[in-house]
């Protein structure tokens, strides 16, 4: 796989992730996923929501560190969807629109103060992690022999 335009353009960096990096934020991962279940019962739908986005974004990151890369910082969530959408592939781009769409909305409400969520919109993060997460695991298995 190429990622020769994002090196190009600075938005990312060779990295070597040191001893269990990988795996410390797939588990950081599950923790937050655990926590955005427990804040939709709690009703607090806008911090659920970008409680879930923040899961995916460390699995994008634990993705993009097992190809020895890291985002470059100023746009790195931005970076971590772009390289998530190279490696999961054309197929999977609903999954990734969806992944952006809860990055940009993570950016309203903490920038702008936006806070209102519903239910449902706490909940389709849940559901996409999931579909994040089978398709990120045979990246992992396949690049780890390679770190």
């Amino acid at each position: 796989m190429n990622f020769k335009d994002f090196l190009d353009n600075g938005s990312i960096k060779p990295f070597k992730p040191v001893g269990t990096q990988i795996e410390d934020l797939l588990k950081s991962a599950e923790k937050d996923i655990e926590a955005s279940t427990n804040l939709i019962d709690l009703n607090h739908y806008g911090l659920s929501r970008d409680t879930a986005y923040e899961a995916m974004l460390k699995m994008g990151m634990a993705l993009m560190f097992s190809y020895g890369f890291r985002p470059e910082s100023g746009s790195h969530h931005a970076t971590t969807v772009r390289f998530t959408e190279r490696v999961f592939g054309p197929k999977h781009d609903s999954l990734i629109a969806s992944f952006d769409r809860f990055r940009r909305t993570r950016h309203e409400r903490l920038y702008r103060g936006r806070e209102t969520a519903t239910r449902s919109q706490a909940e389709k993060p849940l559901l996409q992690q999931e579909n994040f997460k089978r398709l990120s695991r045979p990246n992992f298995i396949d690049k780890q022999s390679m770190i």
